[in-house]
């Protein structure tokens, strides 16, 4: 008898063999493939899990240093408005002890000019004797201007002058 007829016995004898012999290596194939598959499924969910807790801790990092930086800016738009406010109120002090002396000093000038009221109350005074000419008739600074207009010019100078100097302080706050 030939390997062949006994092949065929064989096949004939036990053919329900070979499709079971197929089916369990189709299985255990399969078997490791899902083993693998379940690795890498449990690896990815591991992965995962830990890029969230990652990404809370960022946003949560993130979120105390937006807190952090509005109160750093808060407190410093806080020094730079109280800083600024006493700025502008020493020098709107000195601004208005400048006008006050301006003003007393401008009164002594009006009533160093006012005519002096004679005995007989008539208020206009008797000329008096000549003198040699010693240097101009009027000052200088008039310029052809009454007192009052001296007065008000001052008073935009020290305006002017004043502002200058609070536009210069204020810019030199640091921000």
């Amino acid at each position: 008898m030939l390997w062949t007829d006994v092949a065929v016995r064989l096949f004939r004898r036990f053919w329900f063999a070979i499709p079971i012999l197929l089916l369990t290596a189709a299985l255990l194939l399969t078997r490791a493939r899902l083993d693998d598959v379940k690795q890498n499924l449990a690896l990815s969910r591991q992965q995962t899990l830990t890029a969230v807790e990652r990404h809370r801790a960022f946003a949560h990092q993130v979120a105390a240093t937006s807190q952090r930086i509005r109160a750093d800016m808060l407190a410093n738009a806080r020094r730079v408005e109280t800083a600024q406010n006493a700025i502008t109120e020493e020098v709107t002090r000195d601004y208005e002890a400048r006008i006050a002396d301006l003003r007393r000093r401008a009164e002594r000038l009006r009533q160093a000019r006012a005519p002096a009221a004679g005995p007989g109350g008539g208020g206009a005074s008797l000329p008096g004797a000549g003198s040699a000419a010693g240097g101009p008739d009027g000052g200088a600074a008039d310029n052809g201007l009454s007192l009052e207009q001296r007065i008000v010019a001052t008073e935009q100078a020290i305006q002017l002058d004043e502002l200058q100097r609070w536009i210069r302080r204020q810019l030199a706050v640091p921000r």
